[in-house]
C-alpha cells in the first residue's frame, strides 16, 4: 500500500473527526438554549415542535458521538498501518545496502 496514500487518508479522517467535533458542540449548545426558559413553548403546537427538535438533537447527537469512535478507531488503525508500512521499507532499505555491500566485496 501507497504511504502517501495512507498520510492522505490520516488527514481526511483527521479532518473529517473535526468537523463532526464542530457539529456536535453546536448540537450540544442547541440542546442547552432548548432547555432555556426563553424557548418554553406557548401553544399545544410549539410544545410539539421542540419536543421533535429535542428529539432530534438528541438523535444527531448521539450519531455523532458514534461516528468519532468509529473515525478514531480508524485514524489510530490507518497510523499503525503507516509505522508498519515505514518499518517495513526501513528494513528494505538496510537490505538492499547489505546486498550492495556483498556485491562490493565480492567484485571488488
Amino acid at each position: 500500500m501507497n504511504t502517501q496514500r495512507i498520510t492522505t487518508d490520516i488527514k481526511n479522517v483527521g479532518s473529517t473527526i473535526l468537523h463532526i467535533q464542530r457539529s456536535l458542540s453546536e448540537l450540544l449548545q442547541f440542546k442547552d438554549k432548548m432547555k432555556s426558559y426563553l424557548c418554553e413553548p406557548t401553544t399545544a403546537q410549539l410544545f410539539e415542535t421542540k419536543q421533535l427538535l429535542q428529539d432530534r438533537i438528541s438523535g444527531h447527537i448521539a450519531i455523532h458521538e458514534n461516528e468519532l469512535r468509529k473515525m478514531e478507531h480508524k485514524k489510530n488503525i490507518l497510523n499503525e498501518e503507516l509505522y508498519r508500512i515505514q518499518e517495513q521499507l526501513e528494513a528494505s532499505k538496510e537490505l538492499e545496502k547489505g546486498i550492495s555491500s556483498y556485491i562490493l566485496a565480492v567484485h571488488p
